[in-house]
């Protein structure tokens, strides 16, 4: 079993303008991040599920999980602030 989490925080606030987005503000971290081309990522905020502009938030946390049947090892990845 191999998984990959991405968590963001929101750096400008985005009014949603479809069903299918999310409303965000600065400061909301948003989990579960599926990353798609185009500009729009889709994540979760609130327990609601939706699409946002990838330019208005930064990735904070990168999470990778690997399990076998014995073993399972967890990664936890935070970009450098420089």
């Amino acid at each position: 079993l191999f998984s990959l989490s991405v968590e963001a925080i929101v750096e400008f606030d985005y009014q949603a303008q479809h069903e299918d987005e999310l409303t965000i503000a600065v400061g909301d971290i948003i989990s579960n991040i599926r990353k798609d081309e185009g500009g729009w990522w889709e994540g979760e905020l609130d327990g609601r599920r939706g699409l946002f502009p990838d330019n208005f938030v930064r990735p904070t946390t990168y999470a990778f999980a690997y399990c076998t049947g014995v073993v399972c090892v967890a990664v936890i990845f935070q970009p450098l602030q420089l």
